[in-house]
């Protein structure tokens, strides 16, 4: 779960903001006050069909008057007040009342917030969030693995290198160096083992199956799979077709792969094979884990998919192409008009890759606009609101995760 960092580091939650129906139920026969006058204070009576006794408020040249015929006391009259009361905050600094609610003992029980003021908290959230990811940048002069603190904007380079899959793995990260092998890190992005594979051609996606103790490693140049053993033996090569060994030229496209429950899941440019010459009959399949028994794919119709992983026992992929994150196979969680690759969710925000576009000329129909900036959104699904965090010095942005806690 991310951490919400709210101005006053007041406990601020989305279940404070409670409807009209909720607060009538949870005040009872107590007297009901506001604190704050003002904007929400009079939004709330009308919008809301709630009056209160009495309205709070901080001023004390407000202090004595009235305002809409509801008198005005000061937050020291309101707490030296002993009768049984509920309290709705209609203020833009909840925060801060709060604060002073917890510092005077105040059950939370007595008190919520107006749910005139929730789009308000959604929005500021975003700009709250302290989350520390790790993610892959596939470049070849800027490219490598970065931890990067959401709180602070602090970017800091683990490894120097092409990257693409990277996985969180017992005591750290694996990740591929497409043009080497495969490496192994610990929590705090020092490199503790090496595994070059001679004649790779282009190392891609990435996933560690827990049950045998191996990794498989898409070589997406020559449509294969490579089975790796912890210790960095490669104990065998599996092949997706029989056409690249007919002509020694990549023909599906394989891109990132997930062990679950005994199979593995591939996301692939083309099922038949065709697209270096415009055939992007993209899928996700389901294999067995020697590829023999391939099944029918699990969603077609896909224009260059990607990421491929498993959440909570929910299939999650990547349609880069057309900027959506998909959920179930058909449920729609995400779409941006971009080209997005890697992404990671912590519980209650998704963290979504966002590489530089370089296809204008195919989406010309489909987008009113192209973004062309490399990013990490920060998506909350509750508000739909995003927030981006831009890296000009990037292209490619390749695989997200989430930090492990002691970095």
């Amino acid at each position: 779960m991310s951490n919400i960092r709210n101005e006053s580091n007041g406990p601020i939650r989305l279940e404070m903001f409670k409807t009209p129906e909720s607060i009538r139920e949870e005040m009872g026969n107590r007297d009901l006050y506001f604190w704050g006058v003002g904007e929400w204070f009079e939004k709330t009576i009308r919008r809301c069909g709630l009056r209160p006794k009495y309205v709070v408020d901080s001023n004390p040249a407000l202090t004595g008057g009235t305002t809409m015929g509801v008198p005005i006391v000061s937050p020291e009259t309101f707490f030296r007040d002993k009768q049984p009361k509920y309290l709705v905050i209609t203020t833009g600094s909840y925060e801060s009342v709060v604060e002073a609610l917890i510092r005077k003992g105040v059950s939370e029980s007595c008190y919520c917030c107006t749910p005139l003021l929730k789009n308000m908290y959604l929005g500021r959230r975003l700009k709250c969030v302290d989350q520390t990811l790790v993610f892959s940048v596939a470049d070849q002069e800027t490219g490598g693995i970065f931890r990067y603190r959401i709180r602070d904007k602090t970017l800091t380079r683990w490894y120097q290198g092409k990257c693409r899959g990277l996985i969180r793995y017992p005591g750290g990260y694996a990740f591929v160096d497409e043009l080497h092998g495969m490496r192994l890190m610990d929590k705090k992005g020092n490199i503790f083992q090496s595994f070059d594979f001679p004649e790779v051609n282009s190392l891609v996606g990435l996933t560690y199956d827990e049950d045998h103790r191996r990794f498989y490693i898409v070589d997406s140049g020559r449509d294969k799979i490579l089975v790796v053993s912890e210790e960095g033996e490669l104990e065998k090569m599996l092949s997706f077709s029989e056409k690249y060994e007919e002509d020694g030229i990549e023909h599906h496209h394989l891109n990132d792969i997930c062990y679950y429950e005994g199979r593995l899941y591939l996301s692939l440019f083309s099922l038949s094979g065709t697209w270096q010459i415009g055939g992007y009959d993209g899928c996700i399949v389901e294999t067995d884990l020697s590829l023999q028994r391939i099944s029918s794919p699990l969603v077609s119709n896909l224009w260059m998919p990607h990421t491929i992983t498993y959440i909570n026992n929910e299939l999650f992929y990547v349609e880069s192409m057309r900027g959506r994150i998909v959920r179930n196979t058909w449920m729609e969680v995400v779409r941006y008009p971009a080209f997005i690759r890697g992404f990671a969710w912590d519980g209650q925000f998704y963290y979504v890759g966002q590489s530089e576009n370089r296809y204008y000329d195919r989406l010309a129909r489909e987008a009113s606009v192209i973004p062309v900036t490399c990013c990490i959104h920060v998506f909350d699904p509750e508000s739909r609101a995003s927030r981006e965090h831009v890296f000009d010095q990037f292209e490619n942005i390749h695989d997200i995760v989430i930090a492990h806690s002691s970095v």
